[in-house]
């Protein structure tokens, strides 16, 4: 699972994001074991659309669209479900800071830097 939690960037916090221009898409790409970011779209309720850095081939729950909401502010939106991705701060424990494509519209939570 990807959280946003670290205070300091560790090899768990680094990826390579790749732009397929050409397809529409970006991929984003775990450096620590290489495997490509997902959507979880087949998990329900808390989790449903957790990102985890699982795939070893980019399908549809691994392409992403990057968008600018300023100055130095990104938003991320899954291209599987059309939703964008929050860092749900309200969790508690493991599952505090958890990333997950769900948001119909961008607030706080869907803001990244």
């Amino acid at each position: 699972m990807l959280r946003a939690r670290a205070t300091v960037k560790g090899p768990w916090e680094q990826y390579t994001i790749c732009n397929f221009a050409s397809d529409g898409y970006w991929t984003i790409q775990s450096q620590a074991d290489g495997l490509y970011v997902s959507a979880e779209l087949g998990y329900t309720g808390n989790q449903y659309g957790m990102l985890r850095a699982r795939a070893s081939v980019v399908g549809p729950w691994e392409k992403f669209s990057f968008g600018s909401c300023g100055v130095g502010c990104t938003t991320i939106q899954s291209q599987a479900n059309g939703l964008y991705v929050s860092a749900e701060l309200g969790y508690t424990g493991d599952q505090y800071g958890m990333l997950r494509a769900r948001a119909t519209v961008v607030g706080p939570w869907e803001q990244f830097r």
